[in-house]
């Protein structure tokens, strides 16, 4: 009996560290595309200002 509740709480630990690692790897991409449209906003603001001077 203590066999299997060894398995189930080793499968049960598995599961949440997926679970986990996958959280976390939401959470990267997710500030990852915050941090690309913070770049890019200010970058194509500024080329709209170039682009509207040169015409």
């Amino acid at each position: 009996m203590i066999y299997y509740h060894k398995i189930a709480l080793f499968i049960l630990l598995y599961y949440h560290k997926i679970a986990l690692f996958q959280s976390f790897i939401w959470k990267q991409s997710v500030f990852s595309l915050c941090l690309i449209l913070t770049v890019s906003v200010p970058a194509m603001a500024k080329a709209e200002t170039i682009w509207a001077n040169i015409n």
